[in-house]
């Protein structure tokens, strides 16, 4: 092999040639080498991989859980991943189903609070997890919360946010 990841849940990514083939710790080739790119395993065991350009979900027993068809895709965290489509951000659940389908320019993960920064155009706010807004996009910037806080950006300075959108620190 050419480079190998480390083990997840017993298997490994090898690079054979230009892509990448899972293998077990004896080191013997579970798929052929047809993954371009992967990602670390999430919390359910899922692996993103990329094939033929376009991004799914494996697991550690070589059979695809989400098959391969977006442009970019997040780990799962608290059973839901960030994926894109044709330039627009959505959520899907570990069924592949979207729970919130793409419509948004940019989208993180849910933070711990069930809260997640999105971009619609050139603003940023923040939806529930059912895709609901729950502060209206008008950051320049806005990053996840840790607990009940999230740092924002808003002409052109920098404060703290709390989960219903007012201001801590200016």
């Amino acid at each position: 092999f050419r480079n190998a990841s480390k083990f997840m849940d017993d298997v490994a990514f090898a690079l054979i040639g230009d892509k990448y083939a899972m293998i077990n710790k004896e080191g013997d080739l579970l798929t052929v080498p047809k993954f371009e790119s992967f990602s670390n395993i999430s919390e359910n065991g899922y692996i993103a991989v990329m094939e033929d350009g376009k991004w799914g979900y494996v697991k550690a027993d070589t059979r695809y859980a989400i098959n391969p068809k977006f442009s970019s895709v997040s780990r799962f965290s608290d059973g839901v991943a960030v994926v894109s489509v044709n330039g627009t951000y959505g959520y899907i659940g570990e069924d592949g189903e979207y729970t919130i389908a793409p419509q948004f320019d940019l989208a993180m993960s849910f933070s711990q609070n069930g809260m997640a920064a999105i971009k619609v155009g050139d603003e940023w706010g923040y939806i529930d997890e059912t895709g609901t807004a729950v502060i209206e996009p008008h950051f320049e910037e806005a990053y996840s919360f840790v607990g009940d806080y999230a740092v924002v950006k808003l002409y052109g300075e920098y404060g703290l946010i709390n989960s219903e959108g007012n201001y801590v620190i200016e």
